[in-house]
């Protein structure tokens, strides 16, 4: 049985996330890492400290960049926010964005922090800061990790390459994600889990300007604080290199939050499955430059367009009225291009409402970039009242990614950002033609208990 949709919107901003950045062969810690042979000057060294955080950018962040952040956000769970420190990568960068050297830090994560909070400390040959003119040492530092686990492809780099070659589409490490099918995983669930060692890549990058006499004097009993400014500003934010879809469950709920009055499970409609049907075999570990570069500074900012690696393959699907048409269910659906939802405990019990929420993680998509192949979309099945779960009868729905307006798709297909939760609040079904969904987006970031509001 099979249903068209019908949706209804909560207006909202299109958020876009926090950029990062990569470096493929960046030096690292652990004796696990795949780590490069870095020898640093065994000159005299100066002795620096930095905090790196899986949260959303401060407010002096905000103010200066060409993509606004709602002022409410979402934090990432422990899960989420993990960085594998065996695996972590250090890149130390000159002020114009050329490749200095790799570095090894010691890296301490915050005493129950939820893992948003890492202290680095690191000794670095003085050379790298004292050679140019002027009373300040001008540089970056970018940072990655947790793509290990996710059948990366790094490709090679030298001293003096810059961003915008680290950043080019046909240079930049790569990832193969959801479960690197490309390689293939039959796998059709994912979910972060520091247990099983599931994690989500991130990357970060931030400019620093430092007293040269203040690098030359620290030591490592007293390093240089270069995270200083108390709004955060001078951490390196990192992002996410994902996108997650969320669908709650809200049929024939009534009121808001903690006042939400839910039906018998018995007496009403719910859900059954959630399907995403398209997906790109592998993403990108950085943004394209100009997604974080603004007014010539390069920083961790939110991205406003996807970023599609040159190696990644499209699971194109068959299309929902293809894979139903005529009600017989004879066409097989293409399995590399379907990623399944899991019932999401965490960010059931985050909710005042308590409805249930299954959610999928997904790499960056952009419509534009399938040249005329069959766009993804998102199969929702629901059990009617006094139905059974995993019925071959429970009607089928589709969600197509797009804009909608007055509950009608527009045509205007949207993009899946990194760092971005898309979510689908289902109010209730029909069994003629129509399901109501509330739709939201919002940076995966500071969490918030009820859905953001947005400007």
């Amino acid at each position: 049985m099979k249903y068209g949709l019908k949706r209804h919107l909560w207006s909202c901003v299109t958020a876009a996330m926090l950029a990062a950045a990569v470096m493929p062969s960046a030096g690292c810690i652990g004796e696990n890492a795949d780590c490069p042979d870095v020898t640093a000057d065994e000159g005299k060294k100066l002795t620096m400290q930095f905090t790196v955080v899986t949260r959303k950018l401060p407010a002096a962040h905000r103010d200066s960049r060409a993509v606004a952040a709602p002022d409410e956000t979402q934090l990432g769970y422990a899960d989420e926010n993990y960085l594998d420190l065996a695996s972590m990568r250090f890149i130390l960068l000159d002020g114009e964005g050329n490749v200095m050297t790799t570095f090894m830090p010691d890296v301490v994560p915050e005493d129950g922090g939820n893992y948003v909070k890492y202290t680095v400390k690191a000794s670095i040959a003085q050379s790298y800061f004292i050679e140019s003119d002027g009373p300040y040492a001008d540089f970056h530092i970018m940072v990655t990790g947790n793509e290990a686990a996710h059948s990366p492809s790094r490709f090679g780099f030298a001293p003096g390459m810059n961003l915008q070659q680290l950043c080019d589409a046909k240079t930049v490490g790569t990832f193969g994600f959801p479960l690197a099918k490309d390689d293939g995983n039959s796998g059709y669930l994912w979910e972060p889990s520091i247990e099983n060692k599931q994690y989500i890549p991130m990357s970060g990058i931030q400019y620093f300007s430092i007293s040269k006499d203040e690098l030359v004097n620290s030591t490592e009993d007293r390093p240089v604080n270069l995270s200083v400014a108390a709004d955060g500003s001078q951490d390196i934010n990192m992002l996410r290199a994902i996108a997650k879809i969320e669908v709650i469950d809200r049929i024939g709920a009534t009121g808001d939050g903690d006042a939400t009055i839910q039906p018998d499970p018995a007496d009403r409609a719910s859900i059954d499955k959630v399907e995403l049907n398209g997906c790109w075999s592998r993403a990108s570990i950085l943004p394209a430059l100009d997604n974080w570069s603004v007014d010539g500074t390069v920083e961790t900012q939110y991205v406003s367009t996807p970023s599609i690696p040159s190696d990644a393959r499209y699971n194109e699907p068959l299309s929902f009225a293809v894979l139903h048409q005529g009600g017989n269910g004879q066409a097989t659906q293409n399995s590399a291009a379907v990623v399944g939802f899991y019932y999401d405990g965490q960010a059931t019990a985050a909710r005042a409402d308590g409805c249930r929420v299954y959610s999928a993680y997904v790499a960056e998509y952009a419509p534009y970039a399938l040249d005329g192949r069959e766009k993804a979309w998102v199969q929702v099945t629901v059990k009617m009242a006094g139905g059974h779960d995993g019925d071959e009868n429970n009607p089928v729905y589709e969600m197509k990614l797009a804009e909608y307006n007055n509950g009608i798709a527009t045509g205007r297909y949207v993009d899946i950002l990194r760092n971005s939760i898309y979510r689908y609040e289902i109010n209730s079904v029909s069994t003629e033609t129509e399901l109501y969904v509330r739709y939201t987006v919002c940076p995966m970031s500071e969490y918030s208990i009820d859905i953001p509001t947005f400007n």
